[in-house]
């Protein structure tokens, strides 16, 4: 059976817990570490992956070895030999002190803590400073103008640590659906930054091409503006077009997981802002789908 393993690890140690893994998965023990994913909270870095439970605890105990923090879905941390292992497992603080720390902070500065999380891009803590009218007035005028702002940063350096690195580009991906997604931005009539947050989920996604599959996710979010859709859907055929070695198995893909019926109702939506060559990709895109789908090609 495989265990999902999540480890947090401080921006140092991020490298060589990387390492670390290659390392353990080319030795001569057969591990096999697979669905590799990388991620952020807060101030601190995530690596989860999936690991048959007869080599656990070797992989678990190098990580300990090297000051990684593990965490363990639920379901997994019940079992005896996992639940050995937490227990042994060195103390550190986990994401809720470290929120709790943060509201403790806010209370003693909270323009401290608005800059911060200005700086950082957290736009979710600024929208709630915004909110709290027990701020000084100055405090909360700052908050609430600096809402786009913070949104941007996040935007900005998402969109960075998915170009700069292709071990980011899936925590990179995430985290802009997320801002394009984000209903209480949409509430905030945010929309034109969450349009910008998924058009560069798009563009991030185009420019590896491992990422395609992430491509059709995006066409089928229906929390995503319309467009993003629409210019995901766009971004898969420009990929297609150019016929690179795996564009049979992305098509078979799109064929199995694509969802027409949205893809439709969004270009109704959507169409006058689009340009001929993108309403042209997409028509395409649906005609080839819908064609195979019936000749039951995938």
């Amino acid at each position: 059976m495989d265990i999902k393993i999540i480890c947090k690890i401080s921006e140092d140690k991020f490298d060589s817990t990387k390492n670390l893994l290659k390392t353990l998965k080319g030795s001569s023990n057969n591990i096999d570490i697979k669905a590799v994913r990388y991620g952020t909270l807060g101030e601190d870095k995530l690596i989860s992956f999936n690991i048959d439970d007869k080599n656990v605890n070797l992989v678990v105990d190098n990580l300990i070895s090297m000051g990684v923090k593990i965490l363990f879905p639920e379901q997994f941390a019940k079992k005896k030999e996992i639940k050995m292992i937490l227990d042994n497992q060195s103390t550190s603080k986990d994401s809720v002190n470290s929120i709790a720390e943060k509201k403790a902070t806010s209370k003693e500065s909270p323009s401290a803590l608005l800059e911060l999380s200005i700086k950082n891009g957290d736009y979710e803590s600024v929208v709630q400073l915004s909110k709290d009218v027990r701020l000084n007035v100055n405090v909360l005028g700052k908050a609430k103008n600096s809402i786009d702002v913070t949104i941007q940063i996040a935007i900005d350096k998402a969109y960075n640590s998915g170009m700069t690195s292709m071990f980011e580009i899936d925590s990179a991906v995430d985290q802009l659906i997320k801002i394009a997604s984000d209903k209480n931005l949409k509430a905030l009539n945010r929309l034109p930054l969450q349009k910008i947050a998924g058009i560069k989920a798009v563009e991030l996604c185009g420019s590896h091409i491992d990422q395609t599959n992430n491509l059709i996710r995006i066409c089928n979010n229906n929390l995503l503006p319309y467009i993003v859709c629409i210019k995901a859907a766009a971004k898969f055929i420009s990929i297609f077009v150019n016929n690179h070695d795996n564009a049979e198995e992305e098509i078979l893909y799109a064929t199995k997981n694509l969802n027409i019926r949205w893809i439709n109702i969004a270009l109704d939506i959507i169409k006058p802002e689009l340009t001929d060559d993108e309403l042209r990709k997409v028509n395409n895109l649906i005609s080839m789908v819908q064609q195979r789908q019936a000749k039951k090609v995938f």
